[in-house]
């Protein structure tokens, strides 16, 4: 068993932020489908696959945005209209967008499926099934507490910036469109 910090309310409507944690379940070994497509394409990322799309991010041509959500956590969801304005704004040539669920593997069918149904997404989707969080949470931001929506953005034909930029917590819409542009522009 281990414990997923989630879910951080820091929702301007909110007075206080908090931070619900949650037990994961145990997973069986044919739960665990590391780097395939279910049939609604959410592609379940591993351990392996989330190293290699973090280490993709930086050296990418192509503004890398990749959102930690879950289905259960209101502040990610009320956000998810602004990753799915990005698409209308950018060229699959500029931009790639990927919303990163962290819905239990066992309720993909379930839960995940069923939102996604009701709330589309042009974004590539995919679900960490990656182990201990400590595990994961480190190695996306050493400084991140697990707390979601959270949201890393990297890459771009500037290597003038050469850093990753990661929020934790909500982020506005000017502020991701900011981000993005400013990895956009050359100098």
């Amino acid at each position: 068993m281990s414990i997923l910090p989630s879910c951080q309310n820091n929702h301007p409507s909110q007075k206080s932020q908090t931070e619900n944690t949650i037990t994961t379940k145990s997973k069986s070994a044919t739960q665990k489908q590391a780097n395939k497509q279910t049939e609604n394409d959410i592609e379940i990322w591993d351990k392996t696959k989330l190293t290699t799309e973090l280490k993709n991010l930086q050296n990418s041509e192509i503004v890398t945005v990749i959102n930690f959500w879950a289905t259960w956590c209101k502040p990610c969801v009320e956000e998810l209209p602004y990753f799915e304005n990005l698409h209308k704004k950018y060229s699959k040539d500029q931009l790639k967008v990927i919303l990163v669920s962290l819905d239990f593997i066992e309720d993909i069918d379930t839960k995940v499926k069923p939102f996604l149904k009701q709330n589309p997404q042009s974004s590539e989707i995919a679900l960490l099934d990656a182990g201990k969080p400590k595990y994961w949470i480190d190695l996306i931001n050493k400084e991140w507490s697990g707390a979601i929506p959270a949201t890393i953005i990297g890459g771009g034909p500037e290597k003038s910036v050469k850093n990753n930029y990661f929020k934790e917590g909500e982020i506005d819409e000017q502020t991701l469109n900011n981000q993005i542009s400013r990895r956009l522009v050359k100098q």
